[in-house]
């Protein structure tokens, strides 16, 4: 598993979501930290980042 570092400021901003949806993206962040290559690439000046579902 790769190690998936979050700053202070992303932390915070986290905790202002409602449980369920910071419940979502933390299970989304989990699932990047396992298999970094998962999703579809972007195209254009996007190549390097990826959707998740």
């Amino acid at each position: 598993m790769y190690e998936l570092i979050i700053l202070n400021s992303a932390a915070k901003q986290l905790n202002e979501f409602e449980k369920p949806v910071r419940n979502k993206i933390i299970a989304v962040l989990e699932e990047i930290a396992r298999n970094p290559f998962i999703g579809d690439s972007l195209k254009g000046d996007l190549g390097l980042w990826g959707i998740v579902e």
